[in-house]
């Protein structure tokens, strides 16, 4: 089966966790009918590979392990263009099969040349750590152990608050963000408490994690800094276009997240 970009963050997360014919079901299940929701949610997927066999983890371990790798999959899906986008190939698995049915994967046919096999096709780069591999003839390589690793907590709130954060300060280019946040450091780090302040003005000077968490930030202070982010942002584009953005961001969070873990609104 051919493999997108919507795709890549899950397969680089469960190939630590799954077995080679329970990861091709589960990257099929994701490739064929979760992207394509309107609201992306990582539980009902989990849930729908999780008891075909025995895994070494748990359910809540895997479930919050895909958690940042949603954020990369919301970008990759917003920004996904079928003309453009690069392609690479993973053994297949049939759906109507039974579980461990993994067979190679069959060449495009006419119908999807004209689509989405004109894109190029790569092999996806191995990510730091494969415990489980499926060789290229399609059947399970060796398998190993998998290596326990500490499990990392994301909180579903702060994952929210997270990426909304992200998507207003991506409206400006690198270089007007590196400035409105030098002009602005003042009113973020007063919009927060003390211990809060820096981590938060560090977090939003780098380009490197999409999540920031810290417990001395309660739901008063997400507001205040995201009506100081939001007052740079008038700033530098004018508050039509900021308005824009806001709108743009609050619709994000909506389409993918219910309010039970933090309502949106309640920071503006």
């Amino acid at each position: 089966m051919l493999l997108d970009s919507r795709t890549r963050p899950v397969h680089q997360v469960l190939e630590t966790y799954l077995p080679p014919d329970v990861l091709a079901y589960a990257l099929r299940l994701w490739s064929e009918h979760y992207i394509h929701m309107k609201n992306v949610s990582m539980l009902p997927f989990v849930d729908a590979f999780y008891d075909r066999q025995p895994l070494p983890h748990s359910r809540q371990h895997i479930y919050k392990s895909l958690l940042p790798a949603l954020m990369e999959v919301l970008d990759a899906c917003e920004n996904f263009d079928e003309s453009t986008t690069e392609l690479y190939e993973f053994p297949d698995y049939d759906l109507a099969g039974t579980p461990g049915s993994v067979t190679p994967s069959t060449p495009a046919t006419d119908a999807t040349q004209s689509g989405a096999t004109q894109n190029k096709l790569v092999q996806p780069a191995p990510p730091a750590h494969r415990h489980n591999s499926v060789v290229a003839s399609g059947q399970p390589a060796q398998q190993h152990q998998p290596v326990i690793e500490p499990e990392i907590v994301r909180d579903e709130r702060w994952l929210i608050f997270s990426m909304f954060v992200t998507k207003l300060m991506k409206a400006l280019p690198a270089e007007k963000r590196q400035k409105m946040l030098f002009h602005h450091r003042k009113d973020l780090t007063k919009a927060v408490p003390k211990t809060v302040a820096q981590p938060f003005y560090d977090w939003l000077m780098q380009t490197n994690t999409d999540y920031f968490e810290h417990a001395d930030m309660d739901n008063t202070s997400m507001r205040k800094a995201v009506h100081s982010i939001y007052a740079g942002l008038c700033n530098y584009l004018g508050p039509l276009e900021a308005d824009d953005m806001l709108v743009r961001a609050v619709n994000l969070i909506e389409d993918k997240f219910s309010r039970d873990s933090l309502d949106i609104r309640e920071l503006l």
